[in-house]
């Protein structure tokens, strides 16, 4: 069961990863998260929704600034990257159900 798990996360992955930097050619240029910590909310709109996992890549690509990292950093290793991208697409798939994972 938890290798399904896995395999439907890394598969989303495999999946978003391409199309995710090209769909938000329109978007801001930079993200600002300022306010209020909710990990995952790479957008600052208040929810943790796709378009995270979207503003998620521009921020891996170099395509957004972000004030504070913490949001993005959902294992808490103090280091953003893609395995902090796989937990928010783990947690938009309801794989996971808190963030930040230390699991």
């Amino acid at each position: 069961m938890k290798k399904k798990k896995l395999a439907a996360i890394f598969a989303a992955v495999a999946i978003a990863a391409t199309p995710v930097s090209t769909l938000m050619a329109s978007a801001e240029d930079s993200v600002d998260a300022t306010t209020t910590t909710i990990y995952g909310d790479i957008n600052s709109d208040g929810s943790i929704t796709l378009s995270d996992s979207i503003a998620f890549e521009k921020v891996l690509n170099g395509q957004y600034t972000l004030s504070d990292y913490t949001v993005a950093d959902l294992n808490v290793n103090y280091v953003v990257d893609a395995a902090d991208k796989q937990i928010l697409l783990a947690f938009l798939m309801q794989v996971i159900s808190t963030l930040p994972y230390t699991g």
